[in-house]
């Protein structure tokens, strides 16, 4: 009887292993899986950035921009506004809302174009909500200002950076950089053809 009893106690001790290792390996299974997915949500997030980054600095983007600043240099109060570059402004707001872009690499690349053009384009913006009588107009783009003024005085900086105040003098430099270096960086091709598609 003691030797069945043992032989028992040995069966059930082994079982016991066999069904702490099988729950030790299904544990380490999820684990693995979530760092998994959490890496991989990172590296798209990262190339979702790159993407925007890119398409940013494009030829067609940075005509575009120079185009916007030499307008509101020569008139500061216009409301004839290519929006192209504050709808993709909203759709950064979106993503980053949403948690597909790193705040950080976002703040660095578009922080101080964010809040100088939200300073330089806040009479149109103003104008297109009380003409459609819809302050849901450029929300996002709103919000993102907001917040990249935020997180550049959460890491320090002072309210004389470009951008961060609503200062004339400010602003006019912005566009006046703006201007020169999105020229330089756009394509001789891409500026005929977008002066052509303009006129």
């Amino acid at each position: 009887m003691t030797s069945a009893s043992s032989k028992v106690s040995q069966l059930v001790n082994e079982m016991d292993y066999t069904a702490l290792a099988a729950w030790v390996g299904i544990v380490i299974a999820i684990v693995v899986l979530i760092v998994q997915n959490r890496t991989a949500k990172k590296l798209t997030c990262l190339q979702l950035f790159l993407q925007l980054a890119e398409r940013y600095d494009s030829a067609e983007m940075n005509f575009r921009r120079a185009r916007l600043a030499q307008t509101l240099l020569t008139d500061r109060k216009t409301l004839k506004i290519d929006d192209t570059i504050l709808v993709f402004f909203e759709n950064v707001s979106l993503m980053l809302q949403r948690g597909l872009l790193d705040s950080d690499l976002t703040w660095n690349t578009f922080g101080i174009d964010v809040s100088s053009y939200w300073c330089a384009l806040k009479h149109y913006i103003d104008d297109m909500r009380t003409s459609f009588k819809d302050n849901s107009l450029y929300r996002e783009f709103e919000w993102l200002a907001h917040a990249m003024r935020a997180h550049t005085l959460d890491h320090g900086d002072s309210e004389s950076r470009i951008g961060i105040k609503d200062d004339d003098a400010a602003i006019t430099l912005f566009l006046e950089l703006e201007t020169r270096r999105s020229l330089e960086r756009a394509s001789d091709a891409t500026q005929k053809q977008l002066l052509a598609s303009s006129e």
